[in-house]
């Protein structure tokens, strides 16, 4: 029965991917397909004109192509490293297949350096205008559905047992192993890595903010690896997967890190599959290949225009011969791929690129997840498809999955594996010691979230900024007007009010401190706003205050709650934004979201909002009552005057 009910709730997290792949792919046509492209241009997401500079092979036979916008407005674009693309000419939109799609490896001001998805460009780009969209990729959540679909239909298999024992339908097993002292940990992450190595199915490593999480997974790595020759780690983000890559690296660990070099970090691009086939013994001869695919495609796309028919078959033929090469490229770069892996003990990739071609039919010890409790179930479950055990760190008590489907949310997609599995098995071992904040920051996080488990170092606990400066600020706006705001183009709030409380106490702080310099120009600044068009509005006026930008320069960054997950700072500044007569507070309701915010600081934390409009959910009434025990309330009346 219990088993049956596992099938039922995996049928369902299938059909509430469905429902979010359809709402993903709805937001894109809005957002690019039904609107035109002077909007789209404004927006961020389209570049138009452009022009083509240069083209040529990269790494793995893909086709690089260089563009140049000389719109002046481009460099405010919604363009990354590692962003899906679109190319389209002005004429092919609406006609069948208009669009070529890519991956970003670089945006500079206003030129682009892109990896197309074809080995060459269409021919109906050749005269007409050329554009660049922002893409979307429903590649995802193919993969999400075909993951899902393999644990339903997994039958007396290994994969079958992981799936009973995470979802809490069979009970966890652990060894009684001898166990193994690690240097340089506490007794909490001494206890989770004991866990990692006596788990025979799946055990998780429980991260609160600043407790050392990473460096936990990292030795709980190096540990199983004296047992198991390779090991798979994965994690939702590059970027999570390029710091434990990194860590790894470190280590003298020997690492593979999968993924498409548009989207790894500089750091560890030396240990990508493309940089380690440079090094290798034939990489010569598939750089002689590569030049003469080159040279063949050159020489054919001399005759585009005005050639007879035997010019045709001549640039027919050529073409024929450069794929021809382009298909002993492709071999000869398999058989280097799988000599790679052979030498490798950590490969490391994002959830979903645990797809990739090169661990097809693979299968490992043990799979490591970071950051396990950010990621969508399905995609979760690609990676444990090859595993024998399933290792999950995370802190599903911050930020959840992100997902833009409301019913999907509303129907527990916005649940992760790890969550899942943390609250039905005896699998976790939390992390009691925090080495980031002062005592007095953390307080309320452990209160509400962490059932007072967590406590500070004692290299943090009473560190601040001065014996003067209180450690926590809560600014009160109540009763001074200053309302929010909606841009009526993106739709999202804005407080100028809450901005120049913000930028005023700034100011004032600076000069408490101005008497250390030095400790003033070590400082760290991060600004912190739950909306976009708020982090929009407080980077513009930022500028109009030249002290705080001489004081503290490239070291204070301002950005949303998921832009400063996994960061810290000495000083943060939060910006909550609302304020209306109907205490709405919206998506401030996610309180996880701000367990995230406030626990970025080291120093101090400044939280500036409307107690009239927040106090009306638990979470924020309990904050003005823990700032009151604290002494530490402040009017914005007593900041502006």
């Amino acid at each position: 029965m219990q088993k049956q009910k596992t099938i039922e709730e995996l049928q369902k997290i299938l059909e509430l991917i469905e429902v979010e792949r359809k709402e993903d792919n709805r937001l894109f046509v809005e957002m690019v397909l039904e609107t035109s492209i002077e909007e789209r241009k404004s927006r961020g997401i389209t570049w138009y004109p452009i022009t083509i500079n240069k083209e040529y092979l990269g790494l793995g036979g893909t086709f690089v192509i260089e563009i140049e916008t000389k719109d002046k407005n481009a460099e405010h674009n919604s363009f990354s490293n590692g962003a899906v693309v679109s190319l389209f000419a002005e004429k092919g939109r609406g006609k069948k297949n208009p669009f070529v799609g890519g991956v970003v490896k670089n945006v500079e001001k206003n030129t682009m350096t892109i990896c197309l998805y074809s080995d060459e460009l269409p021919e109906w780009m050749e005269d007409d205008k050329l554009g660049v969209d922002l893409g979307n990729d429903e590649k995802t959540f193919v993969q999400m559905q075909e993951a899902v679909r393999r644990v339903i239909e997994a039958k007396n298999n290994r994969l079958e047992e992981l799936r009973d024992v995470i979802l809490g339908s069979t009970p966890p097993k652990f060894s009684s192993l001898p166990r193994t002292v690690v240097e340089g940990i506490n007794p909490s992450q001494q206890l989770a890595v004991d866990k990692v190595l006596c788990a025979a199915d799946v055990a998780v490593i429980h991260g609160p903010p600043g407790t050392g999480k990473t460096t936990t997974m990292v030795k709980s790595i190096c540990e199983t690896l004296k047992v198991h020759e390779q090991v798979l780690v994965c994690a939702p983000s590059n970027t999570a997967v390029d710091l434990l890559a990194a860590k790894l690296i470190e280590q003298n660990i020997e690492v593979l890190r999968l993924g498409h070099p548009a989207r790894v970090h500089r750091d560890v691009l030396d240990n990508t599959i493309d940089a380690k086939m440079l090094r290798h013994g034939d990489y010569k001869l598939l750089k002689k290949w590569r030049k003469e695919i080159q040279d063949l495609r050159a020489q054919a796309t001399k005759y585009h225009k005005n050639f007879d028919r035997h010019k045709r078959e001549q640039r027919k033929q050529q073409f024929l011969e450069a794929r021809s090469l382009v298909r002993e490229v492709q071999r000869l770069e398999k058989e280097i791929c799988r000599e790679i892996l052979r030498e490798t003990q950590a490969v490391v990739c994002t959830l979903t690129g645990a797809n990739h071609e090169l661990l097809k039919n693979c299968e490992f010890e043990v799979v490591f997840m970071d950051e396990a409790a950010q990621a969508l179930e399905g995609a979760s479950w690609i990676p444990i498809v090859k595993a024998r055990k399933v290792i999950m760190a995370g802190d599903h008590l911050q930020l959840p999955p992100v997902v833009k489907s409301v019913e999907a949310d509303k129907n527990g997609l916005g649940i992760s594996l790890m969550e899942k599995c943390t609250t039905r098995q005896d699998v976790a071992v939390m992390l009691d010691t925090q080495y980031r904040m002062h005592q007095r920051i953390m307080n309320y996080s452990n209160r509400v979230f962490y059932n007072q488990k967590l406590q500070a170092d004692r290299s943090v606990k009473e560190r601040c900024l001065a014996n003067e400066i209180s450690v926590v600020d809560f600014i009160d706006t109540a009763g001074c007007g200053y309302e929010e705001q909606i841009n009526p183009q993106t739709k999202s709030r804005y407080n100028p009010g809450e901005a120049q409380v913000l930028f005023t106490h700034m100011r004032g702080l600076i000069r408490l401190l101005s008497a250390d310099e030095e400790m003033l120009g070590k400082l760290s600044v991060g600004i912190i706003s739950p909306y976009k068009e708020q982090v929009r509005y407080l980077k513009e006026k930022s500028f109009e205050h030249m002290k705080i930008y001489e004081v503290f320069g490239p070291r204070l960054s301002i950005n949303t709650i998921d832009g400063f997950q996994g960061q810290e700072r000495d000083i943060i500044y939060i910006s909550l934004v609302r304020s209306n007569s109907n205490s709405e507070i919206g998506f401030l309701k996610d309180i996880r979201r701000m367990n995230v915010a406030m626990t970025r600081a080291k120093q101090k934390l400044v939280v500036i909002g409307d107690s009239a409009t927040i106090c009306a959910e638990d979470f924020y009434n309990g904050f003005v009552e823990y700032i009151e025990e604290i002494d530490s309330y402040t009017s914005a009346w007593e900041i502006n005057t």
